[in-house]
């Protein structure tokens, strides 16, 4: 089988989802596209170099989690809303090829407009492709208090790849370092309601 995971930009489907990739990539093929190369931070160091970094960091991190392959969309970054029908056209090329039985992408509510947007093009895409795909999303900065379906993986055994991917993101150390006590808290928090170690929750939409 077949998964596709479709995030606004290099690192967040490690910080999203990297145990779950992990954990899925050792029976299933994952598909992982990026929005946007997220070039534009830091700011305050050239954008051509800054892309070329982050590309080489997705490379390393997606090796880490065992992703299958990786696409870029290569849309402007903190302008995704502006090229949705860039995006959407070659989404659904990517669905159509690769027959995905689920797809994972940001939930609707991030307070990213980028990770919005991302949400957005990829439920539409879903639709229009007509075919039985489930769609499951991921929280990146809050918990998945969202009401609904939720899906919960035990990422136990690989928790630690997911940590080690961070790590790998040197260009967004800033952010990541910050992130990482709310990672570990979520991570504990899912598995304890569900009776293991580490955890990552999902609605499925």
């Amino acid at each position: 089988m077949t998964v596709l995971v479709c995030a606004a930009h290099p690192d967040d489907e490690v910080i999203g989802m990297g145990g779950t990739i992990a954990k899925l990539s050792k029976k299933e093929k994952v598909i992982s596209v990026i929005f946007s190369y997220g070039d534009k931070y830091p700011f305050w160091k050239d954008s051509v170099k800054v892309k070329k970094k982050r590309i080489n960091e997705t490379m390393v991190c997606e090796k880490i989690l065992g992703v299958h392959k990786t696409f870029f969309l290569g849309l402007k970054d903190l302008e995704i809303s502006k090229h949705k029908t860039k995006a959407l056209n070659k989404l659904t090329k990517l669905l159509n090829k690769y027959k995905p039985d689920r797809v994972f992408t940001h939930t609707k509510t991030d307070g990213h407009p980028d990770h919005r947007a991302a949400h957005e093009i990829t439920v539409q895409a879903v639709k229009q492709s007509f075919a039985n795909i489930q769609v499951l999303t991921f929280d990146i900065n809050f918990f998945n208090f969202s009401k609904g379906l939720k899906v919960v993986y035990d990422i136990t055994d690989t928790f630690s790849k997911k940590m080690h991917a961070l790590n790998e993101i040197k260009s967004q150390r800033s952010i990541t370092m910050l992130l990482k006590p709310l990672i570990l808290i979520k991570a504990l928090f899912y598995g304890l309601q569900n009776g293991f170690k580490y955890g990552e929750c999902f609605k499925s939409l």
